[in-house]
């Protein structure tokens, strides 16, 4: 492997006592989350077409126009006016015709199974794809009939499962078994190979993680938000392949993956990239000439060469996809030992998950799987602090080189079922407890303003993380006579305290100012496709998108407002503005304290407060920021009114370990309003948003029913 392991001796801050006994945990979790995710959909199918609308869990009218062939496989097309449901690119439906009204059981006898891939809102057009494996009922499909969309179920259990096949070979004593489970434990493979020099410009932060990648594995870059982490994945990916390495960039999401393969495109023309996938088109990719990588056939031939061949080249691909030769391997002998297959108790005890195990095990052992660096000799992982370890683990296998970029003080893995925190840990945030030394921090942000990075810097990032001298003084770049207070160039952050009571996912109070102060923007000059608007709820966001094209109807403006950002803070993650407008939306005490983990959690609170460029006006109750749930109101935080903060051992920003206490995300979001209180950024809006809603409803614009 050309590689030295190296002893991190003493310095984990747990090492594992067993290996076994952990990807036991991991194989029990996998089967509680694929049940949550199951009763989940269940539970939406039982719901009428009308409720699962009003709950953003089905897509009530899609028309069918036809297939057309694209890049040798079938895409769908069909007629959609806006997506008012939550689905998004990757997601598997079941399609039942309008005209049946499908509920329960109905809709996965006779639902037809495709996958949303893409949706263009200018051209009104849904594209999407037959799954992995074709169905018969897709021939059932009627040009010019319409359709329901509803999730489909998840297809499978872990023993079925590639994560669980992964966690199969991290115990099975092969040799990616023997590197894997010595990084686990806290040591690393050092590579004493010197590296070029980066092909691109890197400030000194940068420099430092570039050269650490190199050198040793695992490498954990922490890149903060604005601090050019694609940037220096593009370094790293364009280095490695001067070294005559086959790289790996790999991901969740391809919009990751993509950006970062652009990226090595701009830093290097002449680098040999590819896109290893099943969707069937990317207009992106095509523009820097990156060919996809996208039929069984041209996949096929695409593996094939990489073991004839060892020539350097760059690859992106999701995990799943990076899994398939070793997936391919394991099917072949999965028929041949379904024997060993466990059946399932009523009681799930821990010597059925070691049955699970061993089953996994042995068909890892059994089947002809490759050596390490049969494909890859480096893998690249992009916002790996979204990764679950068994995630990981499908392109760990690859190569004992390994480097992760991630952020953990950003949204961590999605998960639907409430398991124990170090089951729901990242694998960015597992290794770096046991690798905390050797990781490396970008320090520089080229997004924000210094001051509003200030409270993000202190409260995650150990107070190192500062703005780039281009930008340190960026001030917002239009200006407002009629909202003065609340859109001042010379004020980045902004709190305007509108007072209400009661709220849950809708505040027509918040909804109508934030509608306002974004149409005075863009009156004023700043370009749609610079302003985002950000809420919890989409309910909240629809109710805003209402009073927006009401407004604008009004006005007749004639902006675009489809180049408005109007969504939850998830799809902003990774993504920047000019200027960001919150709504908090939520003021009633039930509501918080049932979203408590969801409202309150201090790294979607950081992701919030890190996506503006020069502006950030947050607009909410106070209620918000004074709401003390009933499980923590002791003696200590009530005598703290009118503030209430909660006693805690270690500062946030001293923790090494990511994983924070409820009463400790608390404090930051109560933190950040006293910050703003003392430095006279709390601007009343009470009686501004009252005026407005009442001048909306004169106009007989809306007709949403009172609260």
């Amino acid at each position: 492997m050309g590689s030295k392991m190296s002893r991190n001796g003493g310095r984990a801050s747990h090492c594992l006592s067993s290996v076994a006994s952990y990807a036991r945990e991991q194989l029990c979790f996998l089967d509680k989350e694929f049940r949550a995710q199951a009763l989940e959909v269940f539970l939406a199918h039982c719901l009428t077409r009308e409720e699962r609308v009003a709950e953003y869990l089905c897509v009530p009218q899609a028309k069918f126009l036809g297939v057309e062939e694209c890049s040798g496989r079938r895409r769908f097309v069909f007629y959609l006016i806006s997506n008012p449901s939550k689905f998004r690119e990757g997601d598997h439906l079941l399609l039942t015709p309008e005209k049946a009204n499908s509920h329960g059981s109905e809709i996965r006898l006779h639902g037809i199974p495709l996958v949303w891939e893409e949706f263009i809102p200018s051209s009104q057009r849904l594209f999407m794809r037959e799954p992995n494996t074709s169905s018969p009922r897709t021939k059932k499909l009627r040009r010019g009939l319409t359709y329901v969309l509803d999730k489909n179920i998840p297809q499978f259990f872990p023993t079925y499962s590639y994560s669980g096949w992964g966690l199969g070979i991290l115990c099975s004593g092969l040799p990616q078994s023997v590197y894997l489970q010595r990084m686990l434990k806290g040591d690393e493979f050092s590579f004493p190979k010197k590296a070029p020099p980066p092909v691109v410009e890197l400030n000194p932060s940068q420099l430092e993680a570039y050269w650490s990648a190199f050198s040793h594995s695992p490498a954990l870059i922490q890149g903060p938000p604005g601090t050019g982490k694609t940037y220096v994945i593009a370094a790293l990916a364009c280095g490695l392949a001067r070294q005559n390495k086959r790289v790996l960039i790999t991901g969740l999401t391809h919009k990751s993956i993509d950006n970062a393969l652009m990226a090595i495109k701009k830093a290097d023309a002449e680098a040999r990239v590819f896109k290893v996938s099943s969707t069937l088109h990317s207009a992106e990719l095509e523009r820097f000439s990156i060919p996809l990588i996208n039929t069984p056939p041209k996949r096929k031939v695409f593996w094939q060469g990489l073991l004839d061949i060892s020539e350097p080249l760059i690859a992106g691909m999701t995990v799943y996809s990076a899994f398939r030769p070793f997936a391919s391997g394991m099917l072949q002998n999965f028929r041949r030992i379904r024997h060993l297959r466990p059946s399932r108790p009523s009681v799930l005890s821990e010597q059925y998950w070691q049955k699970i195990l061993d089953y996994v095990v042995a068909l890892a052992k059994t089947s002809p799987l490759p050596s390490p660096e049969s494909y890859f000799d480096v893998v690249i992982f992009d916002e790996a602090s979204q990764l679950l370890f068994p995630q990981a683990l499908l392109a760990m296998v690859h190569t004992p080189h390994l480097i992760f970029v991630g952020d953990p003080a950003q949204l961590g893995p999605i998960i639907t079922s409430q398991g124990l925190a170090d089951r729901t840990q990242s694998v960015f945030e597992y290794l770096l407890e046991n690798h905390s030394e050797s990781a490396k921090l970008l320090t520089t942000s080229y997004r924000m303003n210094q001051e509003l990075l200030s409270f993000s810097s202190a409260q995650f990032y150990q107070g190192k993380l500062l703005a780039h001298q281009s930008v340190q003084q960026r001030t917002l770049p239009v200006s407002s006579k009629r909202y003065r207070e609340l859109l001042h160039p010379q004020k980045p952050v902004v709190y305007a305290a509108v007072d209400h009571d009661g709220a849950t996912k809708e505040s027509k109070l918040e909804a109508i100012l934030v509608a306002n102060l974004a149409l005075e923007l863009m009156e004023s000059g700043l370009n749609p496709a610079e302003l985002a608007i950000i809420s919890p709820y989409r309910r909240q966001n629809n109710l805003i998108k209402q009073m927006l094209e009401s407004l604008q109807m009004a006005r007749e403006l004639e902006f675009q407002l489809s180049d408005l950002v109007v969504d939850t803070v998830e799809r902003m993650q990774g993504q920047e503005r000019e200027v960001i407008l919150v709504s908090l939306t939520v003021s009633e005490e039930e509501l918080l304290e049932q979203d408590l983990l969801f409202l309150y959690d201090s790294n979607r609170f950081n992701v919030l407060l890190t996506r503006a460029k020069s502006k950030f006006i947050l607009v909410g109750s106070k209620k918000f920021f004074y709401f003390l749930p009933s499980s923590l109101k002791t003696p200590v935080a009530v005598s703290l009114s009118p503030f209430p903060l909660y006693l805690q051992s270690t500062p946030i920003s001293e923790r090494r370990q990511p994983q924070r206490s409820a009463i400790q995300q608390l404090n930051v979001i109560k933190q950040w309003y006293f910050e703003r209180k003392q430095r006279g950024e709390v601007v009343s809006a009470t009686r501004l948003a009252m005026q407005l809603l009442r001048d909306y409803e004169k106009t007989s614009l809306s007709s949403i029913p009172q609260r």
